[in-house]
């Protein structure tokens, strides 16, 4: 059964039961946005740990990012991050208005809240991580793969926010 939108039609939304949505390749995104409470204290996460690179900040607001996330007032402040290939994470500060349910600390894996944002990396260092004191939600490094010439490891950790990062072993 096709999924039911709602399209914008001269100011009035209508409801099409029919319309599909053509979804090309969910692994070929352009980027993903994380919602911050401030990007000064995610930054350095992201940064510096995770190590991808500041590639530009934009600042949206007006009518159409109104409509857009449906907030009036509205006003954006986006960090545009890369790592060395793959997909951009868009780091998105409300700077008006303020003050939204923040990340749940106590969402656990099968938690309708929950979600990851998965990275996969040549260099993950669980210990260093957990040496820092950045929250683990895995116990620690997980053996994905028990085949001894090619065994991959993964662990999830916790951004400042709260948001579930997993992180692989490319």
């Amino acid at each position: 059964e096709s999924a039911a939108i709602l399209q914008h039609e001269a100011g009035a939304f209508r409801h099409d039961p029919g319309a599909k949505i053509g979804v090309v390749a969910l692994d070929q995104r352009d980027h993903v946005s994380i919602v911050v409470s401030f990007t000064e204290k995610s930054l350095p996460f992201y940064r510096d740990r995770m190590g991808l690179q500041v590639t530009g900040t934009q600042e949206f607001s007006g009518p159409e990012q109104e409509r857009l996330s449906n907030i009036q007032g509205t006003h954006l402040k986006t960090t545009h991050l890369r790592g060395a290939e793959g997909t951009g994470v868009d780091l998105v500060e409300y700077v008006a208005p303020v003050g939204g349910s923040a990340t749940s600390y106590t969402a656990q894996s099968n938690d309708l809240v929950f979600s990851e944002t998965i990275f996969k990396s040549t260099v993950a260092d669980a210990n260093e991580l957990k040496s820092a004191g950045v929250p683990f939600i895995s116990a620690g490094l997980v053996t994905l793969s028990s085949d001894t010439k090619h065994s991959t490891y993964a662990f999830v950790i916790r951004d400042p926010d709260g948001h579930a990062v997993f992180v692989q072993e490319k």
